[in-house]
């Protein structure tokens, strides 16, 4: 019985870790170097707070976004950090934008 147990609760952990780890990660930009550059625009936009450059970015993500060069996961994250920052919240905007480029892992 004790076997099972420790059997049991180890797996339970290493389950865990494994969603823990996987959901933290934000999505992924991909390798298109446009879609890179606009979401380093985007950063730019928002720590700058410009609104005029943040609808600028918003606006080629979209277009990025609708020609396939980033992925749906990776434009709806973005646009959700542009949304908070169209609604004044720029500081907390610019950090998770900060935390989404930290995650990113350029595959080439």
């Amino acid at each position: 019985m004790a076997i099972s147990r420790s059997l049991s609760r180890f797996l339970l952990i290493s389950a865990v870790t494994v969603w823990f780890v996987g959901c933290s990660r934000p999505a992924q930009i991909g390798v298109d170097e446009t879609a890179w550059k606009e979401a380093e625009a985007l950063y730019t936009a928002v720590t700058a707070r410009k609104p005029d450059l943040l609808e600028a970015s918003r606006e080629r993500l979209r277009s990025l976004h609708e020609s396939g060069r980033i992925q749906t996961p990776a434009f709806e994250q973005l646009n959700r950090i542009a949304d908070q920052a169209h609604g004044g919240e720029w500081d907390p905007a610019a950090q998770a934008l900060w935390k989404f480029m930290r995650g990113q892992r350029k595959a080439h």
